[in-house]
């Protein structure tokens, strides 16, 4: 199956899931997350997760 996401989350939080965001806007007290369609997978691999994340970027050189 494939799998169209869309997830609504407090304004201080981020939404992650399997693909990348399509959309994301401000509805009021909270935001609404839009995926990009996933390719065919099983049910057991999607994920969503919501919280308040800090990352770190880097790029490299070789």
């Amino acid at each position: 199956a494939t799998f169209k996401l869309t997830v609504e989350a407090p304004l201080d939080m981020i939404a992650l899931s399997n693909m990348p965001v399509l959309d994301e806007r401000i509805d009021g007290p909270t935001k609404i997350f839009c995926f990009e369609e996933t390719p065919i997978m099983s049910t057991y691999l999607v994920a969503i997760v919501v919280g308040v994340f800090e990352y770190i970027e880097d790029i490299t050189s070789d």
